[in-house]
């Protein structure tokens, strides 16, 4: 459906998106892998009124992301054609390479940002340590923005996110897990895993 490449001295991009089932799929490779490229990320589809059903992140390299989202154009989102998703494109190239700041951008495009929620009994938050392994459980209702959320409070946390699987059921549940780096001591602390609970549990 489209796609861009770029391959210059200061960064490389791929991005490829096409059609699937009344959404899009999208897959993005670029050439950086820092703390904050998912909220970068998620900041544009946010911008764009896409609801993200499913992705999986990956940094295969320490230069490297290879990530893929499918997304749904949330309840009201205006038709997107062509120009739109080029739009969308200049806008992640702007956000992962031009120096651009998330909130700069979303007051730009004039993005509220999402209402809090609801305090919700239903969240379930685990941190697990398997072997050298450290994730980050989370259960709960999805809502508008919620990836945005966590995204937001992993960069403002300085968490390192290399891998992730996000998954929305039908009834509206969210599964999402992420992998952070071993090499992160502060997971050692039972404070810390329980600060960084807390801090997530607000946002479902």
């Amino acid at each position: 459906m489209y796609s861009r490449s770029i391959d210059e001295p200061q960064h490389r991009l791929d991005i490829s998106i096409r059609e699937m089932g009344g959404g899009l799929r999208i897959r993005i490779e670029a050439g950086l892998n820092e703390v904050g490229v998912l909220f970068r990320v998620c900041s544009v589809l946010y911008a764009y009124e896409w609801a993200i059903v499913a992705a999986h992140i990956n940094s295969p390299a320490a230069d490297r992301i290879s990530d893929e989202f499918e997304i749904m154009p949330r309840p009201g989102a205006p038709p997107v054609g062509e120009p739109e998703l080029r739009a969308m494109v200049d806008d992640l190239e702007s956000l992962l390479f031009g120096g651009l700041s998330v909130l700069d951008y979303l007051s730009a495009r004039k993005a509220s940002p999402p209402p809090p929620p609801p305090a919700s009994a239903q969240a379930e938050i685990r941190v697990l340590h398997e072997g050298e392994q450290i994730s980050i459980e989370i259960k709960g209702r999805d809502r508008n923005g919620l990836l945005l959320g966590l995204a937001q409070a992993f960069y403002l946390m300085d968490i390192d996110v290399r891998e992730a699987d996000i998954h929305t059921d039908p009834d509206g549940r969210i599964r999402n897990r992420f992998l952070v780096y071993p090499s992160d001591r502060r997971f050692a602390s039972e404070e810390f895993c329980a600060r960084l609970s807390e801090e997530l549990r607000q946002l479902l």
